[in-house]
Formats: C-alpha cells, sequence, structure tokens
C-alpha cells in the first residue's frame, strides 16, 4: 500500500514538474516574440499562450481534482525509431537553407517515412502514398505561407 501511495505521488510530482517546465517554456516564447515583427509574433505567441494556459490548467487539476488524470501507461515502442526521426529532422533543419522549404520537406518526408514507419508492413504502396501525402502537404503549406500569409520561407541555394 506504501509502494502504490509513493508510485502516485511520484507520477503526480512528474506532472507537476512537466507542466511547470511547459509553462516556463510557453513564458520563454511570449517574452521571446515581443522581438519579432507584428506578423511573426502571432505563432510564437499563440503556442507559447497555449503552453501556458494548459500548464496552469494541470497543476489545478493536479492540486484539486487528481482522480481525474489517468495514470499513465507504459511507453512502447522503438528507441531506435525514435532516434532516427530526430535525426532525420536535424538533417532537414539544416538542409532547409541550401535546398530550400519545397525540396527539403519534400524530400525529408519521403526520406522519414521510408525510414521511421511505426508498423512493420512495408510496402511500395504505403510509401507511394505516404510520398505523395507528403508532397501534397508540404507544397500546400508552402502555398499558404508564401502566397496568402506572406511568411518567406527558404529557397534553395545550390551555390
Amino acid at each position: 500500500m506504501f509502494q502504490l501511495k509513493m508510485n502516485i505521488a511520484g507520477k503526480r510530482a512528474k506532472n507537476i514538474l512537466g507542466s511547470l517546465t511547459f509553462g516556463m517554456l510557453g513564458t520563454f516564447m511570449l517574452y521571446a516574440a515581443q522581438d519579432f515583427e507584428s506578423a511573426g509574433r502571432v505563432t510564437p505567441a499563440f503556442i507559447g499562450c497555449g503552453l501556458l494556459f494548459l500548464s496552469v490548467l494541470l497543476i489545478i487539476v493536479e492540486f484539486s481534482k487528481s482522480e481525474l488524470l489517468p495514470p499513465p501507461t507504459a511507453i512502447t515502442g522503438s528507441l531506435v525509431r525514435r532516434s532516427l526521426f530526430i535525426a532525420l529532422m536535424v538533417i532537414w533543419v539544416v538542409a532547409l537553407p541550401y535546398l530550400g522549404f519545397v525540396v527539403a520537406g519534400c524530400l525529408a518526408f519521403a526520406i522519414i517515412s521510408a525510414a521511421v514507419p511505426k508498423n512493420s508492413n512495408k510496402t511500395s504502396t504505403n510509401f507511394a502514398l505516404n510520398t505523395v501525402a507528403g508532397v501534397l502537404t508540404t507544397i500546400g503549406f508552402w502555398v499558404v505561407l508564401t502566397a496568402f500569409l506572406k511568411v518567406p520561407l527558404p529557397e534553395a541555394t545550390f551555390f
């Protein structure tokens, strides 16, 4: 019984620590967004407000009605797959200034969908569908961000 109470107390402490961490991240995003131009600060300010609001909400629920929070489940999945995904995302970010948003985004989506699938039935049809969906999504984001929102995105500079 004592072990169960210690386990629950540890989970509550992790929830509180996690929400404080995300609250600090949200506060930092709000602070850092003040240096941006007015159009550029909207997204980080929105995300910062969301992080801050949700972290405060989690702390309130944790202290007042912690029984409403479901117990966390064990983490399953492959650590190698997660590490590969993070490494490929870092390579994508580094490639953005050289390949541009569209080319780097399309390549990254295709490579990540081939290298980091969750299920084991890798077929060429699934890969093709994922690649087409990624390319169309990347181009769609590019059109919306550049044409409608006037957000400057990296363009290809091969030389």
